[in-house]
């Protein structure tokens, strides 16, 4: 009897609700979300990681310098 290839089981983004592969349930070493800025912290679950849309939304919003201020 041939075993089927596991299928990943596709994660779902807390934010926005779409569906989207983590590297790690792939197989890869990697995650694709390992190649972005480190400034939030990586869950260990994939169930849990923001999709490529959202989480390069969250990067960039952690990332943005605050407007100059004038004295």
């Amino acid at each position: 009897m041939q075993m089927s290839p596991a299928v990943p089981v596709a994660s779902v983004c807390p934010r926005c609700g779409a569906d989207f592969q983590c590297g790690k349930e792939l197989g890869m070493n990697r995650c694709w979300c390992a190649q972005l800025p480190r400034v939030l912290p990586v869950p260990d679950e994939p169930a849990r990681c923001y999709c490529p849309a959202c989480l390069k939304l969250l990067i960039d919003g952690a990332t943005a310098k605050p407007p100059a201020q004038s004295t």
